[in-house]
């Protein structure tokens, strides 16, 4: 069918609290609990439905000037990291109930220090599965329906890096 064509893997959600929405716009975003001497850290998991995302990427290049001449030389340093912009919903359970427990859970992943890891079948096209928090935006005002919250969240890509010494 021409749904078919629309999905990533045209699979139902893993996640324990997914409905049965085929995965192509839905993420999963997780992160680590920091542990204490009182608590075990644990990993704190939500999943957003039917999300739209833009990926931006850019390259650093620096132009060098030439004297008497039109132009200049374009000398490529580095590809910068993907900029990751998130916009949806935050959606209850219920059709009448304002999404609190979901509201503490995304709060809280996003306001533990460190990356976010990702499961998105569209960012791994990128490589991305991990990403660092930049801001947050929560808008009552769009919300459409009692039991939404809209947001924007705006990610950096991060990778995990090994730097040794010889």
């Amino acid at each position: 069918s021409q749904d078919d064509l629309l999905s990533l893997d045209n699979r139902s959600s893993d996640y324990i609290g997914a409905s049965n929405a085929v995965k192509r716009n839905n993420i999963i975003l997780e992160a680590e609990e920091q542990s204490t001497t009182k608590s075990i850290g644990q990993t704190l998991q939500i999943e957003l439905i039917d999300v739209k995302i833009k990926v931006t990427q850019s390259n650093t290049i620096v132009s060098t000037a030439l004297v008497n001449r039109r132009g200049s030389v374009k000398e490529y340093i580095q590809a910068n990291d993907y900029k990751i912009y998130i916009k949806g919903s935050v959606i209850a359970d219920s059709i009448n109930a304002f999404p609190i427990n979901e509201m503490v859970t995304l709060k809280k992943i996003l306001e533990l220090a460190g990356t976010v890891t990702v499961h998105s079948k569209y960012l791994e096209l990128f490589g991305i599965t991990k990403m660092a928090l930049i801001s947050v935006d929560y808008d009552q005002t769009t919300s459409n329906y009692a039991n939404a919250l809209s947001f924007i969240i705006n990610f950096v890509s991060d990778e995990d890096y090994s730097f040794t010494i010889d």
